[in-house]
């Protein structure tokens, strides 16, 4: 059972400074959102998930005001009327010791396995599958921090994965390149009791923080994972991202985004709808977004949608662009994007040449010997056919039949239609139903409404 092999620690410490101008004289776990603290609707998510035994590191001049407001666990919530119904315990700072040191001072009270939380985070995560996948990585030896796309990635710690889910780098914006791939740590971590065990607290400096100090130098160990999760995580820093989760929650954003039921989704393609059509983009410097994209992608993700690319990318195939050339076109996109506040959920593309290669090769460019003689590839993946939705669909629980295809060709029509999506298309293309529009935006503004 998960229960018995995992502790829950809620780092919930936070003095809330960048509250302070909402007046609310109130440590930052505790304040209210639509008159629910933000620590109470972490409670009720996890206790809902079994995880009812929960380790709190409180401190500070606010600390009473979280001891008294839960108790034990089994205080009336003044919310509900109901008991919390979990059973909390404390640990309390009598000096700053950062988040490593908070959990090496609480060891001995813990189980083989540790959820660790950021305090000031309103989320809908299921933690039983975050934690299966902990344990298939690294078989509870490592760390494993749950990742995702975010809308402020320009103050925010971004990290690189490979091929095994492995962490390979973690960026921070004062050292960052000129372009990144959009994957932020959340602040929902899982690792072993052994690694916490490991700190030391007799340190030139009194704060062990847990991502610079105890995740980051597992890096090269490989014994750190990241789990991709597209479910409701928002951390209520600022009065902006405050007001923000309020409107979400009005609108069940964590409820729909809820990995448990199947999602909708918009699938866009790539040229000539996110991004300005140019022939073959293989450069980087080619890629510039269209008016309007960003913002469109935005409204999307506010209607409850995730927003997921599909692009026919032959010219890998072909040889004009490798795998790694490719992957830096979509680390420009990903910045674009995230320079306005918009993101992806993910990007899905086809390497393969058309079976019947009807579209010949560019004159600037010579196809490499080693293909001409390559057997055609017959996939399942380029569009017109529905493969890159279909495995979307799989990896992230999507509704196809809840969810759009919109693109500027006939071929994204079709692969939207055969995979059971409804369709839309763009720019000057017209489609039999006539769900047509000048642009992302304008769809995004016309039909989600």
């Amino acid at each position: 059972m998960v229960q018995s092999d995992l502790s829950v620690v809620i780092m919930a410490g936070g003095k809330g400074t960048r509250l302070y101008s909402l007046g609310l004289p109130l440590p930052k776990p505790m304040v209210p959102i639509m008159g629910v603290p933000i620590l109470e609707r972490q409670i009720e998510v996890l206790a809902n998930q079994g995880m009812t035994k929960i380790h709190l590191v409180i401190g500070g001049e606010h600390a009473e005001k979280i001891s008294s407001y839960f108790g034990d666990g089994s205080n009336i919530s003044p919310v509900t009327g109901q008991s919390f119904g979990v059973q909390i315990s404390y640990f309390i700072e009598e000096k700053p010791l950062g988040t490593a040191g908070a959990l090496s001072a609480l060891k001995v009270e813990l189980n083989p396995q540790v959820l660790v939380v950021n305090g000031d985070l309103v989320f809908d995560v299921d933690m039983t599958a975050l934690y299966h996948a902990h344990m298939q990585f690294c078989e509870g030896k490592g760390a494993t921090i749950l990742v995702q796309p975010t809308d402020h990635p320009f103050d925010s710690g971004l990290i690189s994965i490979d091929s095994e889910k492995r962490v390979v780098d973690w960026s921070h914006p004062e050292s960052r390149a000129e372009r990144y791939h959009n994957l932020a740590n959340s602040g929902i971590h899982i690792l072993s009791r052994d690694l916490i065990a490991d700190v030391a607290l007799d340190r030139t400096f009194a704060r062990v923080d847990l991502d610079r100090d105890l995740l980051a130098p597992l890096m090269r160990q490989h014994l750190l994972h990241a789990y991709l999760s597209c479910e409701y995580v928002r951390d209520a820093g600022t009065p902006e991202r405050l007001e923000q989760i309020q409107y979400d929650i009005k609108k069940n954003l964590p409820e729909n985004l809820s990995s448990r039921k199947p999602r909708k989704a918009i699938f866009l393609d790539r040229d000539g709808t996110i991004n300005r059509y140019v022939g073959y983009c293989l450069n980087s410097d080619d890629l510039i977004l269209i008016e309007g994209a960003a913002q469109a992608i935005r409204q999307m993700h506010q209607k409850g949608y995730l927003v997921i690319a599909v692009t026919n990318q032959a010219a890998v195939e072909r040889g004009w662009l490798t795998h790694e050339s490719l992957d830096i076109i979509h680390q420009k996109l990903e910045t674009l994007l995230g320079n306005e506040g918009a993101y992806l959920n993910a990007i899905y593309y086809c390497p393969h040449r058309p079976s019947e290669e009807q579209i010949h090769p560019l004159e600037e460019f010579e196809q490499p010997a080693h293909l001409e003689l390559q057997q055609m590839i017959n996939c399942t993946c380029r569009k017109p056919q529905p493969g890159l939705l279909l495995q979307a669909a799989d990896d992230f629980n999507i509704d196809l039949s809840q969810s759009w295809m919109v693109g500027d060709s006939e071929s994204d029509i079709a692969a939207g239609r055969a995979a059971g999506c409804r369709v839309a298309s763009v720019g000057d293309l017209q489609t039999e139903s006539g769900l047509s529009y000048a642009s992302i935006l304008e769809f995004a503004e016309v039909v989600l409404v």
